[in-house]
């Protein structure tokens, strides 16, 4: 598939919702999206791999009203200043054009007011519906030009506090806003869609799926943990993640990957950007890929397998004690491991054009990890630490 196809799928089903301000922010978006990695080198075809089925893409960043579970018996005010509401099943949050701030609030129910500026105002712009299955805080689409200028100007944020007993689920969708999340412990799901903005999330944890989506925007994790998969996938931007816990994918386009001090299992790619992981110890299967980029690891104990991938760039990796089989392959660029001194294992080392080097030794019909090393056009090199 093409670019000219691929845009023609995704207005097709961005029509289907009749919706032409969204239909525009996200074709906007897309095309941003090509231009960067055409720039980049990629060709057509490889970006719309990438992004995926655009009638994906369609339903999931489309405003498509609340879900069944949410429209019964609903109760809607256009005051929300200060408005507090039971504690129930759910938070589930669609914005147009406000930022989001989430806390935990000391009270016994939530908490809701918009702020401008940080100042506490008045706003009939968004609506509260309140049921048997939780809490929907929607904001009205602007109606004309002049009130999306009105808008502009008067950026708002809309305050959610969430008390401290809250273990519902958590969801979120904005067209244009940032989101923040603070502190926020074992709450069943969180689930984050976003056209474009960025996510700052610190201190949440999940009994379930802990999901963030991003078309254009940077994703900041800090202490999250999930019981389940945790994914942090963005178009345009980059993913840091910080001391979190959890199976874990993640996902850019363009940008760049980095994960730091993390528990659980990776899976981090990158299209035209970097990876790079920062740990203690690699429990679980895991597997870095970037297309263009480079791939960083620095490791003290893998006790698993590790797949490193490259196309065009190089792949640099440090592993003091070493359980697991390491695999690293680039085309066009160098692999450079370092080993702690008493690493014991099997080396591969192949590289078609260059040159290939090993400190250590190479003991056969051993069980011991098996390190293959591989560039076509690059240097191959594996030096104690």
């Amino acid at each position: 598939m093409n670019k000219a196809e691929f845009m023609e799928e995704l207005k097709k089903a961005l029509g289907s919702f009749q919706n032409t301000e969204m239909d525009e922010e996200v074709i906007s978006d897309i095309n941003a999206h090509f231009d960067e990695a055409l720039r980049a080198g990629q060709s057509e075809a490889q970006i719309c791999e990438m992004l995926g089925n655009p009638n994906e893409i369609a339903a999931q960043f489309h405003a498509d009203g609340p879900s069944e579970a949410i429209k019964s018996e609903v109760v809607e005010s256009s005051e929300i200043s200060c408005q507090e509401n039971k504690v129930n099943a759910g938070l589930y949050v669609d914005l147009c054009d406000a930022d989001l701030i989430c806390a935990p609030y000391h009270g016994s129910a939530f908490q809701v007011e918009v702020r401008h500026q940080g100042e506490r105002i008045e706003d009939n712009n968004f609506i509260i519906r309140e049921t048997e299955n939780g809490l929907e805080i929607r904001q009205k689409r602007p109606i004309g030009f002049v009130e999306h200028l009105f808008r502009v100007f008067k950026h708002r944020t809309l305050f959610v506090g969430v008390p401290a007993q809250f273990q519902g689920d958590i969801s979120v969708k904005t067209l244009s806003g940032d989101v923040r999340i603070d502190t926020l412990s074992e709450v069943n799901s969180f689930i984050c869609k976003v056209t474009s903005g960025n996510v700052n999330i610190d201190g949440v944890s999940t009994l379930n799926t802990f999901s963030c989506n991003v078309v254009s925007g940077n994703i900041k994790l800090s202490k999250v943990k999930a019981m389940q998969v945790l994914c942090a996938d963005t178009k345009s931007g980059n993913v840091t993640m910080d001391q979190c816990t959890g199976d874990t994918e993640a996902r850019s386009l363009s940008g760049n990957v980095h994960l730091r001090s993390h528990k659980g299992s990776v899976t981090g790619k990158s299209f035209s950007g970097n990876v790079r992981v920062d740990t203690d110890c690699i429990t679980k299967n895991s597997y870095l890929e970037t297309k263009s980029g480079e791939v960083n690891l620095v490791l003290d104990k893998l006790l698993a397998n590790l797949a490193l991938s490259c196309l065009s760039g190089n792949i640099k990796f440090s592993i003091r004690e070493l359980a697991g089989d390491v695999n690293a392959e680039t085309t066009s660029g160098n692999v450079t491991g370092y080993l702690g001194k008493d690493v014991n294992a099997y080396f591969r080392l192949e590289s078609t054009l260059n040159k290939s080097s090993f400190a250590g030794s190479t003991p056969k019909n051993q069980d011991v990890p098996t390190v293959y090393l591989k560039s076509s056009f690059g240097n191959v090199r594996v030096k104690e630490l």
